[in-house]
């Protein structure tokens, strides 16, 4: 009976490189995927594309102070927290199709705002009226 052999590096299809197999995420390896360096490149590229054609899709300007700047300070605001089924974590591994139906949800503010509308109590004591927001 011959033995089996064990295949301990395998050839990256994108850089070209001989990896071992612990340089290879554990689906990665047995399916001739990328090697773990690629996959992340690869994610955080698509990532931030689908980031800023999002932020496009919003109007890509905050909703409340019109500030317009770098992709990595928008987050998506849910109008209507109950409806809410993903976060951005969660959103960003869907088809564009499947992220449209939770963005239709969502308004495009600047971190700052999200954080200001999230706060539900202002400095003197009084109740934020736009934790809720009624106004968009």
């Amino acid at each position: 009976m011959p033995e089996e052999k064990i295949e301990t590096e395998k050839h990256c299809y994108v850089c070209k490189k001989i990896k071992k197999k612990n340089e290879y995420c554990k689906t990665y390896f047995e399916r001739n995927g990328p090697c773990r360096e690629c996959g992340t490149k690869y994610d955080i590229e698509r990532n931030r594309i689908l980031k800023k054609k999002a932020i496009e899709y919003l109007g890509g300007k905050c909703k409340r102070c019109d500030f317009v700047g770098h992709f990595s300070c928008y987050d998506f605001h849910h109008l209507v927290p109950k409806t809410k089924e993903m976060n951005w974590g969660q959103m960003r591994k869907k088809s564009w199709n499947n992220l449209l139906r939770e963005l239709n949800k969502c308004i495009l503010l600047c971190g700052n705002c999200h954080k200001i509308i999230h706060c539900k109590i202002n400095d003197d004591g009084s109740l934020n009226n736009e934790y809720i927001p009624s106004n968009f």
